[in-house]
């Protein structure tokens, strides 16, 4: 009886503590490809984004930043890419029919301007 208790303790505290782990690897999966895609999204991006470009969307530096979110989507790893205003309205994005739109802001991006 002892025996078997003992086994079944171990038996879940190993099933448990697996669960756990596998939570935990792919939480961190996760996070690292939302990094990996941020920087790859950036580093394309960011040296396009002037002041020039953030006045007038539709200006040709405007059109440049587009067409290089949408060949970042072309890829096939990254679904949609959208830049946002403070105000919630999209500047750029790789889908034409994004740009311009007004959308409320969840916390998460809230919280991503604020710094």
């Amino acid at each position: 009886m002892v025996l078997s208790t003992s086994c079944a303790l171990v038996i879940a505290t190993a099933l448990v503590v697996a669960q756990v782990v596998s939570d935990h690897v792919a939480v961190t999966a996760v996070n690292e490809a939302v990094r990996t895609t941020e920087a790859v999204v950036r580093g394309s991006v960011d040296r396009l984004v002037s002041r020039d470009a953030l006045v007038d969307p539709a200006s040709a530096e405007g059109a440049a930043v587009n067409d290089e979110l949408g060949r970042l989507v072309t890829s096939g790893h990254i679904l949609r890419i959208k830049v946002w205003s403070l105000a919630g309205t999209v500047v750029f994005s790789d889908l034409a029919a994004l740009r311009d739109r007004q959308f409320e802001l969840e916390e998460d991006l809230l919280e991503a301007f604020e710094g």
